[in-house]
């Protein structure tokens, strides 16, 4: 199952219109895991995007949008492009019959395979879990990170000398945060110094945190330095701030989907062409 050399940066995983349960109880408890998960609401756009990710791991929900055989199509012309035939292809269902299964598992490349829905939630993510980190999906990180230097309303708050500070978040993780600020502070943020109720405001909500300065650095009027969080920080805050990852990972995603072209490949008439042919009648019953 494991097809590609396992990546020390991990790899992206994403999941082609997941239904309502699996995105609600499966895909927040990878989040926990701290794995890199994304959604398409739509397969017309995700081929697009993916190129752009070729060695990720994606899993397809095959109970929406299409029919098997259309899906089986769609499956096909991964393998025919080849930014995307290093894709790691899974399937999700629920609704295909056992030859419709078998007829994907013998025609088509999904290293992934086939992962029955109808399985509880807790195997589901079970099953998950192991296939990613079969692949190397994490590599050698450890938490998935996401960037705040362009998100104004994102800041941390030290209370120095009486007054409180605001200072920048570069990028952070449930682990904690990178900042840079003013080289003037350097001496209240000493490597291995802890600091107690910290606040760290995201989307307009403020978390109290406390954490141990890992590593500081000056360069010129300019400090940064990073923060990791102690075990003992509130478990709603890491949590809040894993949440808070992921929203901002996704939404980029999602701007790049505004700006790529639509799938218009009518996989409904290859479907149609195919069975016609009498190539692929099991995946055109109904299940």
């Amino acid at each position: 199952m494991n097809l590609h050399e396992n990546n020390d940066f991990g790899r992206k995983v994403f999941f082609i219109m997941p239904s309502f349960d699996f995105r609600s109880l499966v895909i927040p408890a990878l989040y926990e895991q701290e794995f890199e998960v994304y959604i398409f609401d739509s397969y017309t756009k995700a081929k697009d995007i993916l190129r752009n990710y070729p060695d990720s791991i994606c899993f397809i929900n095959t109970d929406e949008g299409m029919t098997p055989g259309e899906w089986y199509f769609y499956v096909k012309s991964f393998e025919e492009d080849p930014m995307l035939a290093t894709i790691f292809l899974g399937i999700i269902c629920t609704r295909m019959t056992k030859a419709q299964k078998e007829q994907f598992v013998m025609d088509t490349t999904i290293p992934a395979g086939i992962l029955e829905a109808r399985l509880s939630h807790e195997e589901l993510i079970e099953n998950i879990i192991k296939i990613l980190e079969i692949n190397g999906a994490k590599g050698r990180r450890r938490y998935v990170r996401a960037k705040c230097s362009d998100d104004y309303a994102s800041f941390a708050t030290f209370l120095i000398n009486g007054s409180d500070v605001q200072v920048n978040i570069n990028d952070i993780s449930s682990a904690g945060i990178s900042c840079t600020t003013q080289a003037v502070y350097a001496d209240f943020f000493k490597t291995n110094m802890l600091i107690r109720n910290f606040s760290i405001t995201l989307r307009n909500k403020k978390v109290t945190c406390i954490g141990v300065v890992l590593m500081t650095n000056v360069q010129g009027d300019k400090l940064n330095f990073v923060i990791v969080f102690t075990p003992n920080i509130a478990f709603t805050t890491r949590s809040f701030i894993r949440e808070y990852v992921h929203h901002e990972l996704q939404n980029q995603i999602d701007v790049k989907i505004l700006e790529v072209k639509t799938d218009t490949t009518d996989y409904a008439q290859i479907a149609q062409d195919a069975a016609s042919k009498e190539r692929l009648p099991e995946l055109e019953k109904t299940s």
